[in-house]
């Protein structure tokens, strides 16, 4: 039996209609994923730049509030430099 094309008897203005809408719905859609994205990357970024600050404080045994502390970074580089000068090892 054949049955012919099985395209819905939809009005051309209603399919345009849906398709403007889709249209808008997608694009919403991906602006709304950029701005995700951007909102977890920039979130992920801190936290790792929390941790490094962390780690680079137990490292020198001071804690840091800024990773551009140049005094406690400074000393504790010294500190490497002077235990390697007296093992015969230069940094």
């Amino acid at each position: 039996m054949n049955i012919g094309p099985l395209e819905p008897k939809v009005p051309a203005a209603a399919r345009e209609e849906g398709a403007r809408q889709r249209d808008a719905l997608v694009a919403d859609a991906q602006a709304q994923l950029e701005v995700d994205r951007t909102l977890a990357n920039a979130e992920l970024t801190e936290g790792v730049r929390h941790i490094a600050i962390e780690l680079a404080g137990r490292i020198v045994g001071e804690p840091l509030d800024e990773f551009a502390s140049s005094e406690v970074v400074d000393r504790y580089l010294e500190e490497l430099t002077t235990q390697f000068s007296s093992r015969g090892t230069t940094a």
